[in-house]
């Protein structure tokens, strides 16, 4: 018999014939067996044991980090938001008359930390609400 070469060996073995007959030469048969129990181990497929309610739990994951994606977004522009108040504040004032809008900035620079601390009040009232409160609800 001519030298066999793999797609030979994989005919054979799907038409059915017996790996162990004495048609091959040594080295032959050395490929065919393992050709054959290459097949044996691809038929048996591993064995996974999903818990029942595993679609729930990846679906509530994925909407998890969705939520978790819109609550940061919704934080960060209510940060800019009144950021975005005050200078549009400034320049309202300042066209109404420049001297109102320079006191409106020296008293904005004067009280920065309170204007600071009340901001990050709201983003941490804002975020206890998103992870305390609606987690409990739902």
């Amino acid at each position: 018999m001519d030298e066999l070469n793999d797609e030979q060996i994989q005919a054979l073995l799907e038409k059915g014939i017996n790996p162990a007959t004495d048609l091959f030469s040594a080295a032959e048969q050395e490929q065919v067996d393992q050709y054959s129990s290459l097949f044996q181990t691809l038929k048996n497929e591993p064995q996974y044991d999903l818990p029942a309610n595993f679609a729930s739990k990846v679906s509530y994951r994925i909407e998890f980090k969705l939520k978790r994606r819109s609550d940061l977004k919704f934080n960060l522009f209510a940060a800019l938001g009144m950021a975005a108040g005050l200078i549009i504040a400034y320049f309202l004032l300042s066209i109404i008359k420049v001297e109102i809008g320079n006191q409106f900035l020296l008293t904005v620079f004067k009280f920065k930390w309170l204007l600071l601390i009340g901001t990050m009040l709201l983003i941490g009232t804002l975020v206890i609400d998103q992870k305390v409160v609606k987690q409990t609800i739902a």
